[in-house]
C-alpha cells in the first residue's frame, strides 16, 4: 500500500527554482539568445553579452567548471547551478521530441543567455534568487 502512495520520480513536480530556470532557458531559446558549448559560451561571456551562465553541478571536468566560474566572476556574470547535465541538455533543446517526450537527450555542461532577454516573472524570480 505504501508503494501506491509514492509518485514515480519522472512524474514528480519540479521545485519552483528549477521551473524558473527551465522557463528562462525556453524563453532564451525562443528569442534566439541561448548559447551552448564552452567555446561559444566563452565568446559571449568575454564579449560581456551574457546575463546568466548555467553550469551543470554533475559536470565531470573540474577544469571546465573552474574556467567558466573564473571568467564569469571576472566579467561580473551570475552563475546558476543546474543539478544534472541531462536536464540542462533537455532544457536547451539538445534532444528530439517524440510523442511529447524528450528522447535522445545530449548532455550539456554549460549554457549562457544573452543580456537582452525580455524580463518575465520567472526571470525576475531567478535574478532575485541569484542576487540574494
Amino acid at each position: 500500500m505504501a508503494d501506491e502512495d509514492q509518485t514515480p520520480q519522472e512524474i514528480q513536480e519540479l521545485p519552483q527554482e528549477l521551473k524558473d530556470i527551465k522557463a528562462v532557458l525556453y524563453q532564451a531559446r525562443a528569442q534566439n539568445i541561448l548559447t551552448k558549448g564552452i567555446r561559444q559560451c566563452l565568446k559571449v561571456i568575454e564579449a560581456k553579452k551574457a546575463l546568466f551562465c548555467f553550469i551543470a553541478e554533475d559536470c565531470d571536468n573540474d577544469k571546465y567548471t573552474g574556467l567558466l566560474t573564473a571568467i564569469c566572476k571576472e566579467q561580473g556574470i551570475k552563475i546558476v547551478k543546474v543539478p544534472e547535465k541531462i536536464q540542462l541538455g533537455e532544457w536547451t533543446n539538445q534532444c528530439k521530441i517524440r510523442d511529447g517526450v524528450a528522447v535522445n537527450i545530449a548532455k550539456c555542461s554549460c549554457a549562457v543567455i544573452g543580456n537582452n532577454i525580455k524580463f518575465t516573472d520567472e526571470l525576475k524570480r531567478l535574478k532575485t534568487k541569484v542576487d540574494g
